[in-house]
């Protein structure tokens, strides 16, 4: 059945006589509907052509379709001259072609799936919407959540330069979002639930919440920066884990990166994380996976109970000016895990701060470059556990490498040396250098050749030995 309007104005006060999407009601060029009533439960076709005008009272379209100048779609939905509204248990699919009216969202139970080309943004209404998402094109469009979510049920891009609007949830059920090539800012938060995979091929700034929730999320950044600025938080839900892989996270500080409890985790995977003050990582596990780089003259502060890994053929840099603190809120001494002897803690430049409870390092690298220091506090009691190297055991020595000129300076407390190997300790020339200094202890529970290197040994630093723990080397003293 086919019906043509082409006259300059028609008013319809009563039902179009259409059954199904085969009956079309078209509107000719420059021709006008007017609606005196609503157009209820329809179910056909209606096709306005290049510069016809619907106007007047909505059309609720029950699984027809709607085709304008230049965008058409099937469609349950309530339809007004400017705007598609999708109610509660409504869908829109589009064909390819642009989507002239502007979509607004309420209820829950809405889906908007197929080849989508808005020029407007899309805009959920409230707190109490909810839009599934299976769109198959870019969308160069922003959608507004307004403390509504989103559920993807397929990949999700998003055009340069448009991106997702917050407040809400986007539950992204293990499907990707990618956002575009051009910088944009992040303003308002944003709640992600099982975000398998979020890219992004722009730099972002950050000025507000995102939190991350379920077992596996990755943050994918292809070089690019994820710019913490004030007001900007990344946070991982309890019992939820994140993976930041190929990111320059920058302006960290605080806890900006946050887990909130124990059973959090971040991973951190080729990543370089730039401070711009004093950070605490005081809970969770962290997971450091390939050539993870921590910049920024401030502290590290491991305070988490948590054990923390270094994966083989890692790399964890800290570099010039940063300290790391290791200040964990127990006993604990070895929350740092090494996988194996690729696992290497890389310190350029750095100091190494320990509090009293002390810090055991076994089975990995532990590599010296430039001037490091390290101190370790001890209670008003004398008590300090400070810095052991190995356990006694062979099969968890910590190899230490001493790079040619660089140097290791005792400035406070104890440096406890437990490698069972001749060979777990290496200075490459005679100018590589061990220094303790007035009031600290080097403590040898098992033998130390420093080879070509050297020992600067203060007249009141302390060198003890264990029955039979021989020191082989240069000796220097200095007062």
């Amino acid at each position: 059945m086919f019906f043509l309007l082409f006259f300059f104005a028609i008013t319809l006060a009563t039902p179009l006589p259409a059954r199904d999407q085969s009956s079309v009601i078209s509107i000719s060029p420059g021709a006008t509907l007017v609606l005196d009533k609503p157009l209820k439960e329809f179910s056909a076709t209606l096709a306005l052509e290049a510069n016809s005008t619907l106007t007047g009272e909505m059309i609720i379209f029950e699984g027809g379709i709607l085709q304008d100048a230049d965008g058409s779609g099937a469609i349950s939905a309530r339809v007004s001259p400017n705007y598609i509204y999708l109610e509660g248990d409504q869908m829109f699919k589009g064909n390819g072609r642009r989507m002239l009216k502007s979509l607004v969202v309420s209820g829950v139970g809405n889906r908007l799936e197929g080849e989508i080309l808005p020029i407007h943004d899309i805009i959920l209404s409230n707190h109490h919407t909810e839009l599934t998402l299976a769109l198959l094109r870019t969308l160069d469009r922003n959608i507004c959540l307004n403390g509504g979510g989103i559920i993807l049920e397929e990949k999700l891009r998003f055009g340069d330069g448009s991106h997702i609007e917050g407040p809400g949830t986007v539950h992204l059920e293990k499907y990707s979002l990618i956002f575009g090539a051009k910088d944009f800012s992040q303003t308002t938060s944003l709640y992600f639930d099982s975000a398998l995979d979020i890219e992004i091929c722009s730099n972002i700034t950050l000025s507000t919440t995102l939190t991350f929730s379920g077992p596996l999320n990755y943050f994918i950044g292809n070089g690019n920066i994820l710019d913490l600025a004030p007001g900007g938080c990344i946070v991982v839900e309890r019992g939820s884990s994140l993976a930041f892989f190929n990111v320059i996270l920058k302006n960290v500080s605080s806890s900006n990166i946050m887990c909130l409890d124990n059973t959090s985790s971040l991973t951190l995977m080729d990543t370089t994380w730039i401070q711009n003050n004093n950070f605490t990582f005081a809970k969770g596990s962290l997971f450091v996976d390939g050539i993870v780089k921590m910049q920024g003259a401030y502290t590290f502060a491991y305070q988490s109970q948590m054990t923390s890994t270094i994966n083989s053929n890692t790399t964890w840099l800290f570099d010039y000016g940063m300290t790391l603190s290791y200040d964990p809120l127990n006993t604990h001494r070895n929350l740092f895990f090494f996988k194996d002897n690729s696992s290497t803690l890389y310190l350029k430049g750095t100091t190494l701060h320990i509090t009293p409870t002390g810090m055991q390092l076994t089975n990995g690298t532990l590599l010296i470059d430039e001037d490091c220091v390290a101190q370790t506090e001890k209670e008003p009691s004398g008590f300090g556990a400070g810095l052991e190297i190995g356990n006694l055991f062979s099969d968890h020595d910590m190899t230490c490498r001493i790079l040619h000129g660089s140097g290791l300076e005792l400035v406070q407390g104890d440096l406890v040396y437990s490698n069972s190997l001749h060979d777990s300790w290496h200075m490459y020339n005679n100018i590589a250098n061990l220094t303790i200094h007035q009031g600290c202890r080097l403590y040898l529970k098992a033998p130390l050749d420093i080879q070509a290197g050297i020992l600067h040994l203060s007249s009141q630093g302390i060198l003890q030995r264990d029955a039979g723990k021989e020191f082989t080397g240069s000796v220097h003293f200095f007062r």
